[in-house]
């Protein structure tokens, strides 16, 4: 019975940490490079061994584009993207490790093959199981998600991924990053760049509130 409680425990104990994984910005396309940041929105520490946890497109193949071993601190984020990670923190922060908006680095997943298009799915495994997974096409009639092109989209209404895409029950679910949004929520790329001339978007940051 002791054997049964303890391995009911780390099942909950797994559950709850795959339950804290999510999709939190998208980005197909951009100036410098497409990105997907996965957020540990649960407030307990997640332990990743290598090749626990990976990504693939709409491909769905389990360890296509392995994590590393990481320990993600509640709200720290893994950003995948198509750019080498210095580029991508060129672009994106001024000096990422100590920007006041970062409390835990992003850990950065880069010069990734595995790429979007304008109509694809995002697939987040544990092993082989599916923990999160977000389905998008802006070209369908009606659209499904906003047009992610050098502006990323953020999900503005909860969790709720029952669809397993970018709009649930024909109500938008995600939204375009903006600018206008209070205090520095959203970065227009890298700080010292005006806002016409650079992406928009905040990867790296989870934002909590709805914009």
């Amino acid at each position: 019975m002791k054997n049964i409680a303890i391995l009911a425990a780390l099942v909950a104990a797994s559950s709850s940490a795959n339950a804290q994984l999510k999709i939190t910005e998208v980005m197909y396309k951009g100036m410098f490079g497409e990105f997907i940041e996965v957020t540990n929105t649960g407030s307990a520490l997640i332990a990743s061994q290598t090749d626990d946890y990976s990504y693939d497109d709409s491909g769905a193949s389990a360890g296509k584009v392995p994590f590393p071993a990481v320990a993600l601190a509640s709200n720290q984020c893994v950003i995948i993207t198509e750019v080498s990670s210095s580029i991508f923190n060129l672009a994106w922060y001024t000096e990422p490790t100590t920007d006041p908006a970062i409390s835990n680095a992003p850990v950065i997943i880069a010069n990734c093959t595995d790429n979007l298009g304008r109509s694809d799915t995002i697939n987040l495994f544990q092993n082989s199981t599916v923990v999160d997974k977000l389905s998008y096409n802006d070209e369908a009639s009606p659209a499904n998600g906003p047009r992610t092109e050098d502006v990323s989209a953020v999900p503005v209404t909860g969790w709720d991924y029952t669809l397993d895409n970018m709009t649930n029950g024909g109500v938008t679910d995600w939204k375009l990053s903006n600018t206008s949004a209070v205090g520095t929520k959203w970065q227009a790329g890298n700080p010292s760049q005006s806002a016409g001339n650079a992406p928009i978007g905040n990867p790296g940051v989870y934002v909590t509130a709805t914009p």
